[in-house]
């Protein structure tokens, strides 16, 4: 089989439910695997030897509709089992030995019914298993050995938060641009409540319990059921069928109760379990009641005293307010102070029990969260078997468009540096003239001035020179103002280079994902510029290099010592030497050295001088050489540029998850 069309299995061995997915590289969905439905029931029905050994008669829901079909007397030869999931990891071997029957029962279906692709064995291909982010202290170790002894090769072991995440991904239930915010998934299911928090695909902190899941509410049921009938146990037991009305009809009340109440909390609940007796008009309230005052049945206590110590809590005798329960480790994180509020973006809810309308009600209350912003899957039990099985089919993806990035990124980094260049040097050709045109302004009345009345040569110098410190906080004020706008021309051309890059690689890509560099505002020199009002994105690391040039250039070129250098040069050594010129030919050399010294300078002669000077000239001159002044400086700033562009993609190549191939 080509590399290109390699299969997966996905597996979310679930405490009351399982489900099954294939996945196929190069195709982002995942083909659930069909048992009568797409769901399969957690359940291994054994017949008992006369030696007290056990063999396998049938799993899933055919275990039901066997035990369903059996006479009282054909029970006594059978046991269901049912939960063993959650307990894998305890002291009993019992629930290990269910786990271990009910996987090998699944690979062997599996392979009789060559279900998986080219007929292969669940051990030829690979095999990726859900587990809790917050699992019992060894399940990891104990669910890898007892897959492994019933079939199902060399397994690999997947967070099911990660699961999760992937399968509302892939069914579009929000963007992937989404993802990148903190999640966090709340995984409510038979025998565990698991929370975990999420940046990207990386479980940065969990915490749950292990002991606490929907199996406790099955058992309330079953004792409400019980209470309702009061002849109903001691028949039950006679029969034989205590264990299956308490685990297995019981679930059935108990998941379809929640749907009800969900929709309508004021409905009234009925549900028959034949010939025992019926639930009837159990409301809302009166779940509450028994939820917050429960203590387990006896037959259950027993059974959780052969688990070990872990289960305590339960087996002490005292009772226990479930709702407060479910919402004290939910809120657990923000409590203990894992995470914060604001650091959450999306809840996802997944797991069965995670229907109950008090956990939503939770998590709002807990988090104080929109309730658009908590997402409830469609399908909760498909959720994670999908998301482990179509895990591997994004790595593969990522892992080609990481090496197609990498490749392409010099050609992006030089085209970028190219238009940064073009913009910037535009942007200046304009302010140059705009801050010419204000010193020809600062300097026309003093030249006027001195044009009609005369006056001290050294005077009309110190005047315009002090204009040149005017023209420096002209200058800082005129970049302050425009330098929004060379910003937004940037950062739009930037965006308009790398978004189809990044869209042609499916990568969900928004500038606001691009860190600020270190080599950003505060490396500016010259005046202080309210970069921070400009740092919209992270793309201003760029704007920010570009634009220290710009100011620098201005308030170190235009400014007073540029100024004195430059037009004060060019002005006051033009009026000398028209002044030299007409006293020599006046009053030949000596009267000339004498009227250089004899200042102040006649009306008539200041006239006769400054006619010939040219404000265009002037500003011309004064373009060019702030133009010639800065493209130096910009060009030795190609590096930071270009690492700054550099960081923008390095940024991407980091980021992208496996979510941002959805």
């Amino acid at each position: 089989m080509s590399e290109a069309n390699r299969h997966h299995l996905g597996i979310d061995f679930g405490t009351a439910n399982s489900f099954l997915a294939i996945a196929t590289e190069g195709h982002l969905s995942a083909t659930p695997i069909d048992f009568g439905q797409d769901e399969l029931r957690s359940i291994v029905l054994y017949r008992k030897g006369e030696s007290g050994d056990e063999t396998v008669i049938a799993f899933g829901q055919q275990a039901e509709h066997e035990w369903g079909m059996a006479t009282p007397d054909e029970k006594r030869l059978l046991r269901l089992a049912s939960q063993f999931k959650a307990d894998i990891a305890s002291d009993d071997e019992t629930p290990r030995k269910d786990a271990e029957s009910f996987l090998r029962c699944v690979a062997n279906d599996l392979t009789q019914r060559g279900v998986l692709p080219s007929g292969k064995k669940p051990s030829e291909i690979p095999v990726l298993i859900g587990t809790p982010a917050n699992a019992m202290a060894g399940f990891d170790e104990t669910l890898d050995r007892v897959a492994r002894d019933a079939g199902l090769g060399a397994v690999e072991l997947v967070k099911e938060p990660i699961g999760a995440l992937i399968s509302h991904l892939s069914r579009h239930e929000f963007s992937a641009r989404d993802a990148r915010g903190g999640l966090l998934v709340i995984d409510f299911g038979g025998g565990t409540c698991d929370v975990a928090y999420m940046l990207r695909l990386e479980v940065r902190e969990a915490w749950g319990d292990p002991i606490l899941g929907g199996r406790l509410f099955d058992d309330l049921f079953y004792q409400w059921f019980c209470d309702e009938n009061p002849d109903a146990a001691q028949v039950m037991a006679r029969d034989g069928d205590s264990y299956y009305v308490h685990w297995v009809r019981c679930r059935e009340m108990k998941e379809r109760f929640s749907e009800t109440l969900a929709r309508d909390r004021q409905a009234a609940f009925r549900y028959a379990v034949p010939p025992y007796g019926r639930l009837g008009d159990a409301t809302w309230e009166q779940f509450l009641e028994r939820a917050r005052d429960y203590t387990p049945s006896p037959s259950f206590r027993e059974e959780l005293g052969r688990l070990g110590p872990a289960y305590h809590q339960l087996t002490s005798g005292g009772a226990v307010d479930l709702v407060a329960w479910v919402q004290g480790v939910i809120g657990r994180g923000i409590a203990d102070g894992k995470i914060r509020v604001d650091d959450v973006s999306f809840v996802i809810l997944t797991g069965g029990s995670s229907a109950w309308p008090f956990v939503r009600e939770t998590v709002a209350e807990a988090l104080q969260i929109p309730p658009d912003k908590i997402l409830s899957s469609a399908s909760p039990r498909r959720a994670i078997g999908e998301g482990v099985a179509l895990l591997p089919v994004l790595k593969k993806r990522y892992e080609q468009i990481i090496r197609e990035i990498k490749d392409e990124c010099p050609g992006k980094v030089e085209e970028i540096l190219r238009e940064v260049q073009h913009i910037a040097g535009v942007f200046l050709d304009e302010l140059a003239a705009e801050l010419s045109g204000r010193f020809i302004g600062l300097i026309e009345p003093p030249l006027s001035a001195f044009r009609k009345t005369g006056g001290r040569l050294s005077d009309l110098e110190a005047k315009i020179t002090a204009q040149g410190a005017t023209l420096d906080r002209v200058a800082a004020e005129l970049v302050q103002k425009r330098s929004p706008e060379l910003a937004a021309k940037m950062n739009q051309r930037i965006r308009d280079i790398l978004a189809p890059w990044f869209e042609s690689k499916h990568i969900h890509w928004t500038p606001e994902s691009i860190p600020l560099s270190p080599a950003g505002p505060d490396r500016m020199s010259g005046p202080r510029v309210p970069v921070d009002d400009l740092c919209m994105t992270g793309l201003t690391t760029i704007t920010s290099t570009v634009m220290a040039v710009v100011l620098g250039t201005l308030c170190g070129g235009a400014g007073t010592a540029w100024v004195v250098a430059g037009p004060v040069g060019w002005i006051v050594g033009g009026v000398l030497g028209v002044i030299l010129t007409v006293a020599v030919a006046w009053g030949g050399r000596r009267y000339a050295e004498e009227t250089t010294k004899s200042i102040p300078i006649p009306a008539k002669l200041a006239w006769l001088a400054l006619r010939k000077i040219s404000y265009d000239k002037i500003r011309k001159d004064m373009e060019i050489q702030l133009l010639k002044d800065f493209r130096p400086k910009l060009y030795s700033q190609q590096a930071d540029l270009r690492r700054h562009v550099e960081q923008i993609t390095r940024a991407q190549i980091d980021d992208i998850g496996a979510l941002d191939q959805l």
